[in-house]
């Protein structure tokens, strides 16, 4: 017996130019290449049909796009689905190159400061609504003290930076891996702003304007809109 399963991202173009004016954009793929165009999603569709064995395991990669002239030094996010009994997610990896070293004693000069990397979890143990999360996938920069982040963005990187699309901008932030069981049905999966928001360096969260998924969703604000599912699902499987 084998299960299809029906995976739907928001449309990726290879658009240089592709954004919400003024907005940082996070979306989803099941592709981590660099080396062809990924830019940020336009229209909600472009199904994509994926035939797994029953207990499968699949990708969803995060990628992020700065707004112009913005340097990100902190980002975190959600991942949420209301259909466990179909999709659980399993673990993640935050991508955190090494950059080079900085300072005497030298201290390490990496993407982010620090990152978390959280396991798949089912909340609440008890009642409902029952979701499937990984909570608080991060990468963010603070004091500088046990390593060096240089976040991404203009004054980011070196000039030749690690998982990063230099034809649209869009940069490859994270790896969350899944399983699908056997049940027939379809699990919708939302991006969400996470506990710690986002910021662009210098700045506070209430400056930064976000959009997860499709151009069409509205923006939400760093600070203030955080645990909300996007407009319309970023996936579904």
């Amino acid at each position: 017996m084998r299960t299809s399963v029906l995976l739907s991202l928001a449309t990726i173009l290879p658009l240089a130019g592709s954004g919400a004016a003024g907005a940082t954009n996070f979306w989803l793929t099941t592709s981590a290449s660099v080396t062809q165009p990924t830019a940020a999603p336009v229209t909600f569709g472009a199904l994509q049909t994926i035939t797994r064995a029953p207990g499968s395991a699949g990708t969803l990669y995060l990628w992020g796009k700065p707004a112009a002239g913005k340097n990100l030094a902190v980002w975190s996010m959600r991942l949420v689905t209301s259909q466990p009994n179909i999709l659980s997610f399993v673990d993640s990896t935050v991508y955190n190159p090494l950059l080079g070293t900085t300072g005497s004693p030298p201290l390490d000069v990496r993407r982010w400061e620090f990152i978390n990397e959280p396991l798949g979890r089912t909340l609440p143990p008890t009642g409902t609504p029952v979701t499937n999360v990984i909570q608080d996938l991060q990468g963010f920069s603070l004091f500088g003290d046990d390593a060096v982040g240089s976040g991404i963005g203009p004054a980011g990187e070196a000039s030749t930076p690690s998982y990063y699309n230099a034809a649209s901008g869009a940069w490859l932030l994270a790896a969350v891996n899944y399983t699908v069981s056997s049940t027939i049905g379809t699990a919708q999966v939302y991006l969400q702003l996470g506990e710690i928001g986002v910021n662009y360096m210098g700045e506070p969260s209430s400056t930064a304007s976000v959009t997860l998924g499709a151009l069409s969703d509205p923006a939400l604000n760093g600070d203030t809109q955080r645990k909300i599912n996007s407009a319309t699902a970023d996936a579904i499987i």
